[in-house]
C-alpha cells in the first residue's frame, strides 16, 4: 500500500535497476494453479525450492482438473521412497501405462474445450517426456506454460545455490534472498504467518504478499465455477491473451 492508501499496481512488475529487485521462492509443482504463475509476473527471479522434502499428497506430483463438471485429482506416480527425500531426488515411477491413461483422462475432460487442440500437445510433451525425477517434470510443466503465453522466466534451482543446507524455513528464504541481492521478497498471501516482517527489514528486504483477484471464466457444462484448479483448466478454456490478463490480476500488499 502506498502513501495514499492504495494497493500497489497490478503486474507485471519488474525491477527498475536491472538487478534481482524482486524474488519469489516456491517448491516446483506440476501444472500449478493460476496464482502460482502470478509470482512470475510479480518478480524478477523465481527460485524453485527443489531441495525441500517431498510431501506425499502435496502438489508437487498432483493437481486438480475438471472432469464431468467436478474437481478430479490427477497424479504422476512416484517410486516408493523413505520420508524426507528431497523433491529433486524423488524418482518418477516406471511407465506401466499411467502416462497414456493420464493423457486419455485429460482428453476426455477437455476435448470439447475451445483451446484443446493447441494446449493438449503441450501437456503431452510434458507428461510423456523422460525426466527421471519429479522436480524436472514439474519444472518442465511450468516452463511449458510460460513459454506458451510468451514469457521467458528467470528460474533458479535452490539445489544449485550455495546455501547452508542446515537452514530451514524463514532462515533459508532470507539466505536465498541475500545471495541474490533481493530488494523485495514476494510470497503468496497464505504464507503470511510464516514470516516476520522485522527480520526481512533488518536485512533490507521489503516483504510483500500477493493477492489474486477474483478470476472467473466459463468452464463449460453450465455448473458453478470451480476455482484453484490446475493451470491446465485455465489454458483449455481461455486464449493466451486472456490467460496473461488473469496472471496480471493481482495486488502486492505488506
Amino acid at each position: 500500500m502506498d502513501s495514499s492508501g492504495h494497493h500497489e499496481s497490478q503486474g507485471p512488475v519488474a525491477s527498475q535497476d536491472g538487478g534481482n529487485g524482486r524474488t519469489s521462492v516456491m517448491q516446483p509443482y506440476l501444472f500449478p494453479y493460476l496464482g502460482y504463475f502470478q509470482l512470475f509476473r510479480a518478480t524478477d527471479v523465481f527460485v524453485a525450492l527443489d531441495d525441500a522434502a517431498f510431501i506425499k499428497k502435496g502438489w508437487v506430483n498432483r493437481n486438480r482438473i475438471l472432469l464431468q463438471g467436478e474437481p478430479y485429482t490427477f497424479t504422476v506416480p512416484i517410486q516408493k521412497q523413505s520420508q524426507h527425500v528431497s523433491i529433486h531426488a524423488s524418482l518418477i515411477a516406471p511407465d506401466d501405462g499411467w502416462r497414456n491413461k493420464l493423457v486419455v483422462t485429460l482428453t476426455h475432460a477437455y476435448r470439447k474445450a475451445p483451446h484443446f487442440e493447441t494446449v493438449m500437445p503441450l501437456i503431452q510433451r510434458v507428461l510423456q517426456g523422460d525426466p527421471a525425477t519429479m522436480d524436472r517434470m514439474a519444472l518442465d510443466s511450468i516452463h511449458a506454460v510460460l513459454e506458451y503465453v510468451g514469457m521467458q522466466p528467470n528460474i533458479k534451482c535452490a539445489s544449485a545455490m550455495d546455501i547452508d543446507p542446515a537452514l530451514t524455513g524463514q532462515d533459508r528464504i532470507l539466505a536465498i534472498c541475500a545471495s541474490l541481492g533481493t530488494k523485495t521478497y514476494v510470497n503468496p498471501k497464505g504464507g503470511r504467518e510464516l514470516y516476520d516482517p522485522t527480520r526481512f527489514q533488518q536485512q533490507g528486504i521489503d516483504l510483500r504478499f500477493i493477492h489474486m483477484g477474483e478470476v472467473t471464466y466459463i468452464q463449460g457444462g453450465g455448473k458453478p465455477f470451480q476455482p484453484a484448479l490446475s493451470i491446465i483448466d485455465v489454458l483449455m478454456w481461455n486464449s493466451k491473451e486472456d490467460v496473461l490478463g488473469f496472471m496480471d490480476d493481482f495486488t502486492l500488499e505488506p
